[in-house]
């Protein structure tokens, strides 16, 4: 979602107010590219989707579209080696420490579990 931001003149210009607009955008920009065909070599499509996916809720949509081009869901998990207190101060959003704090409870480290579940075959990726 963050390239939602980035202006042609390389200038990152973030806005909350149109942080809807800009998650409806990253949603879109990932469907064409699960729709893209064209692949330069004719290798497997590697989709990265990096945006703040805590809840099932939100990834969802994500793997259905994944799974329904037959493109492999992988969910990589990461548990910080900074404090949150350090990713706060350092986030270029300006996010305060209670939400960063609220976001990092909200990570389901069993989102895979609930996507087999939904009938989405799914590996994942647990670094620390």
């Amino acid at each position: 979602t963050d390239n939602y931001w980035l202006r042609p003149n390389g200038l990152y210009d973030f806005s909350f107010r149109l942080l809807h607009e800009a998650h409806k955008w990253n949603f879109n920009s990932f469907k064409k590219a699960c729709d893209n065909k064209l692949f330069f070599d004719n290798s497997e499509r590697l989709i990265v989707v990096d945006n703040t996916n805590t809840t099932l809720k939100e990834i969802l949509p994500y793997a259905e579209e994944a799974h329904l081009n037959g493109i492999p869901v992988c969910l990589v998990y990461f548990k910080p080696k900074l404090s949150l207190e350090e990713i706060a101060k350092r986030n270029i959003h300006n996010v305060p420490l209670e939400v960063v704090q609220k976001q990092y409870n909200r990570i389901g480290y069993t989102m895979h579990e609930e996507l087999i579940d939904y009938g989405i075959p799914c590996t994942f990726l647990f670094i620390e």
